[in-house]
């Protein structure tokens, strides 16, 4: 089977997808570190009306959903990262090959991307990738 070429538009997806990683990865933490319930107002072991409820077991059931989540993005997440390196690295043009990096591969905003590529502002930079690979913003 032949791998599908890199396009500007798996580049976009992959920033898109790092920034759900970073997300599920957030939501770990929130529950991993909760004092109280997940619900905020009962006290691990309080009764809900006339159901039992138990919010240990609960987070630990949602953690072990989004280690899960977590896993299959971060297999996701390096098969794609090892392609768009590539890619980039491919580019003739090195100059955006280096601004893709910035902002779409570590996430940087265009502004800081500017400012590390010697650019006067963050605008001409995106222009610059934007006309590079013919996309019209």
């Amino acid at each position: 089977m032949t791998e599908r070429m890199i396009t500007f538009d798996d580049i976009r997806k992959y920033r898109a997808l790092t920034i759900r990683l970073y997300a599920l990865q957030e939501e770990r933490e929130v529950i991993f570190n909760v004092v109280h319930s997940p619900s905020g107002r009962q006290s691990i072991g309080e009764a809900r009306g006339n159901s039992v409820s138990d919010p240990t077991a609960n987070a630990v059931r949602k953690l072990l959903e989004l280690e899960e989540q977590i896993a299959i993005q971060l297999d996701e997440v390096a098969e794609k990262s090892v392609r768009i390196h590539a890619f980039l690295d491919s580019l003739p043009d090195q100059e955006v090959a280096e601004m893709c990096r910035l902002h779409y591969v570590a996430g940087l905003p265009w502004r800081m991307v500017a400012i590390r590529t010697y650019y006067s502002d963050e605008s001409s930079c995106r222009k610059r990738v934007y006309r590079y690979f013919n996309v019209h913003d």
